[in-house]
């Protein structure tokens, strides 16, 4: 989705690994159905004048959402929450570095983000946690061990 001055349209994503499919959990899945059938009971509530977009996430009559209103809601819960402020996209980051501390490889990784260079996903993306440190000399430790 485009968003500017002229509002809002569909457009092609910016690179060819954009367009991707992405394999979820069952948690996820369950959470999306549990929501598309609250969104199917806020269709019928403004079903003369919401617009059928197939969006996910939309406002009560259908069109998109805004970013600004969804960076507006993410502070928000920041500040409810009582964590560091960081940016929406930030959760990007966030999820590529817990991608890697379950285990996953910094190529499923960068499938995962669509990134068209493991350089990108490895330097950019991917962050060193304390578990992974330690999982590391753990990791180590039992291999010299032998």
């Amino acid at each position: 989705m485009i968003y500017d001055k002229e509002g809002y349209r569909f457009g092609t994503p910016k690179s060819e690994t954009s367009v991707r499919r992405i394999v979820i959990g069952e948690s996820l899945i369950k959470d999306l159905s549990q929501w598309k059938a609250q969104q199917n009971k806020i269709k019928m509530l403004f079903r003369k004048t919401f617009a059928e977009e197939n969006l996910v996430f939309t406002t009560e009559t259908g069109k998109p959402l805004f970013p600004r209103y969804l960076t507006f809601q993410f502070n928000k819960a920041i500040k409810a929450a009582g964590v560091p402020k960081i940016r929406f996209h930030d959760l990007r980051h966030t999820h590529a570095t817990l991608c890697l501390e379950a285990g996953m490889s910094l190529k499923e990784v960068q499938d995962r983000l669509g990134h068209s260079s493991i350089r990108t996903t490895g330097d950019v993306y991917a962050h060193v946690t304390k578990n992974m440190k330690e999982k590391s000399a753990d990791l180590f430790e039992k291999y010299i061990s032998k």
